[in-house]
């Protein structure tokens, strides 16, 4: 009896990790429906197209054209953060429409008004449709593709498959390429939780990350930003990246999670305009 017995028990485990894995991977993606802060609120202009994914789920899009008449630098596309939606996330790089940058984003399956709900083989093939969708529709334009924070991650993961493009230029500010070393550090940072470091080898899987085959970003243009003292994804994140695509990573003193831009009152915009244009 006891014998005969392992099976179920055995059975039951691997559907527990199995259901524990499913969970730790969608932890990831904390998006929500709110409406948040619309450009409209603040008299920025902006479209909203609906285009589908590949699995035919519809995926909300923004894009909000520089007011500038009298110059156009580019497009710059958004790969927002895991939380909240692009209504919020978009004010991140807003303040770029008045330096003569258009601005695109989207949102991934389950987060503002896209459809379906986040998982991370959904979110990889929402990640490639945009990048078609933007290749397509603005051919001529200069693109800059923009990952912050998760859509570093996403982007990354995106475009190793999709392939780059030597007209593109890639900004990465906040990121890491690899969903096991993003969770068992969130793990380290709880001292409660330091011992179950292990876990994240075992529930999180490391589907459609860019670790490993960052190389092919080295012949390309790549801008990498990190803050010296991000709590949410530690400087040693970006170190990784920069040394895997042989870039240089712009540590910015003093920063924290994605405050680069609002970090001392906008200090170091300057410094951005000047590296993209380079």
């Amino acid at each position: 009896m006891r014998k005969g017995s392992s099976t179920p028990i055995r059975s039951l485990s691997v559907a527990t990790l199995l259901t524990l894995a499913i969970g730790c991977n969608s932890v990831f993606y904390q998006g929500d429906h709110e409406t948040w802060r619309p450009p409209e609120k603040f008299n920025i202009s902006c479209s909203r197209t609906r285009i589908l994914s590949i699995d035919g789920t519809q995926l909300m899009t923004m894009f909000c054209p520089t007011p500038r008449k009298d110059v156009n630098k580019g497009i710059i596309i958004q790969f927002h953060g895991n939380a909240q939606n692009m209504n919020a996330h978009y004010q991140f790089l807003a303040w770029m429409l008045g330096e003569g940058y258009s601005l695109a984003t989207f949102d991934y399956r389950g987060y503002g008004e896209s459809d379906g709900l986040s998982e991370r083989d959904g979110v990889h093939e929402d990640a490639i449709t945009y990048i078609r969708h933007l290749r397509a529709k603005y051919p001529n334009e200069r693109r800059i593709f923009y990952g912050q924070s998760l859509g570093g991650a996403v982007l990354m993961g995106a475009l190793v498959d999709e392939g780059l493009k030597n007209e593109e230029l890639y900004v990465f500010e906040g990121t890491f390429a690899s969903y096991q070393r993003a969770a068992r550090t969130a793990l380290a940072n709880k001292w409660f939780l330091w011992p179950l470091q292990w876990l994240a080898w075992v529930l999180v899987t490391d589907n459609h990350a860019p670790e490993g085959r960052l190389s092919l970003f080295t012949p390309h243009r790549v801008l990498l930003i990190h803050g010296s003292a991000d709590p949410v994804v530690p400087l040693q994140h970006g170190k990784r990246i920069a040394a895997e695509m042989q870039k240089e990573l712009w540590i910015i003193e003093g920063g924290k999670h994605l405050d680069t831009w609002h970090k001392d009152y906008g200090k170091l915009r300057s410094e951005l305009l000047n590296r993209l244009r380079e």
